[in-house]
């Protein structure tokens, strides 16, 4: 019921806005896997996963986007990992590691961000990495590459938006470039 109001309150986009947060979205993700790829293939899936996922219409909200993803997978890495490594059976370390995880998300005050760092404690825990910290490193490295590439196109794909929003139009005049 929450999820259908936040999205009744979201302005709908018109065209040509979608079209180029498509672009920028598809952009982002090729950018965040070729760029792991060149460092480390395993991870490549988790740069282009976060860089889509952070991919905003606006630069601001991508940049908060980005910080909570990583903020979240940082958490949930480490508590699946910490979980992983203290407890052989994968079900006790799966709910002991997403029920830390959640507090430490809401005592962090990082609500947004808790489905992420939930998703990070699973993947970490049942995945088949012999080494669960190196599992950990993989997808948090992963994370932050997809971020950073995701804001790098954001920052392109704005600063070429106000180069073309300097013409005069219905709601602007020549020389204002405030948003």
């Amino acid at each position: 019921m929450d999820a259908e109001k936040a999205a009744a309150a979201e302005p709908a986009i018109r065209l040509p806005e979608a079209l180029l947060y498509s672009l920028k979205a598809a952009i982002s993700g090729v950018l965040a896997m070729i760029s792991f790829r060149h460092f480390n293939q395993s991870g490549a899936i988790w740069a282009s996963v976060s860089a889509v996922i952070v991919t905003q219409t606006r630069l601001h909200p991508s940049i908060q986007a980005s910080l909570l993803r990583i903020g979240a997978n940082l958490i949930g890495a480490v508590m699946g990992a910490l979980a992983g490594s203290l407890f052989d059976d994968k079900v006790v370390a799966l709910a002991v590691g997403v029920f830390i995880t959640g507090l430490t998300c809401h005592f962090g005050k990082m609500g947004d961000a808790v489905r992420p760092a939930f998703a990070a404690v699973v993947i970490v825990i049942l995945s088949n990495e012999p080494r669960v910290w190196f599992g950990s490193l993989d997808r948090v490295l992963g994370v932050l590459v997809g971020c950073l590439v995701a804001l790098i196109v954001g920052v392109v794909f704005d600063m070429t938006a106000r180069l073309f929003n300097k013409t005069p139009g219905p709601e602007r005049k020549i020389g204002d470039v405030s948003e």
